[in-house]
């Protein structure tokens, strides 16, 4: 099959009709960037230790994004090579590791040796695109996958559990009512700069009515038109919250 073919593509549909690529796929084939890529985008590339090795050598602590451009969890991935990366974040302690993977059921069958999870890991997961793994994704079958990926971090022992819901491109809301999993939530639109393809202001007034109401902090991505503009990171709780606590106990 064709690099590029619709099949091997993720993708979205905006409530404007939009439909939008996923951003990493693009970027590897563009420009310098085929350089990381020389088989493209899709083929499994084997473990850069001497990469792996590098937060070592930063002793400022430091958010580090590791798989913004692949996925930790994803099904080529040997749990050998999970190991080692969980063995440097164990020993980057002063850094914070930020996964997320478009394989959150992978998770359940996390084998006993890799437990606890480094304590500095935050894992996340992404919200399910309209066309994945070659197929097309019904309503209903969207809501069954996310149902079922909340279901695992329900109970999954990580220090932060999140989510990206970017792009926003459903009413993914009812579904996230439903659990309780969520430590931090990220929102996004579906340009990447550009305050382009936004979502239905109305899923993401109940989106934040939800996140609000479980007390989830939530970071809001540039590119979405939001007033107020959320900035708020893992641990942190809003002022408005703690209003809310304090009236509640009048």
């Amino acid at each position: 099959m064709k690099a590029g073919a619709p099949t091997q593509r993720i993708w979205w549909k905006m409530p404007d009709g939009t439909r939008i690529v996923c951003y990493a796929k693009t970027t590897a084939e563009r420009g310098a960037a085929k350089a990381a890529y020389p088989h493209g985008f899709a083929h499994p590339y084997p473990l850069n230790e001497a990469t792996l090795r590098k937060p070592l050598g930063h002793k400022t602590p430091a958010q580090i994004f590791v798989d913004s451009m692949g996925d930790l969890f994803g099904a080529w991935v040997t749990w050998a090579d999970i190991a080692k990366c969980f063995a440097l974040y164990h020993e980057a302690h002063w850094h914070t590791f930020l996964s997320l993977t478009k394989n959150p059921a992978r998770l359940r069958a996390i084998p006993a040796a890799l437990l606890p999870l480094p304590p500095n890991l935050h894992v996340g997961f992404s919200s399910p695109a309209d066309w994945m793994r070659g197929h097309a994704l019904t309503p209903a079958q969207k809501e069954r996958w996310t149902h079922a990926a909340l279901t695992v971090w329900d109970t999954l022992p990580a220090a932060v559990r999140w989510m990206s819901i970017k792009p926003l491109a459903w009413d993914i809301a009812p579904v996230l009512a439903e659990h309780r999993s969520l430590d931090w939530a990220v929102i996004g639109a579906a340009s990447d700069g550009a305050k382009k393809h936004q979502p239905d202001p109305r899923h993401l007034e109940n989106l934040l009515t939800v996140l609000d109401a479980q007390r989830v902090p939530v970071f809001f991505k540039g590119n979405l038109k939001a007033s107020p503009h959320r900035e708020f990171l893992p641990g942190f709780v809003p002022t408005a919250w703690n209003e809310a606590e304090h009236l509640e106990s009048q």
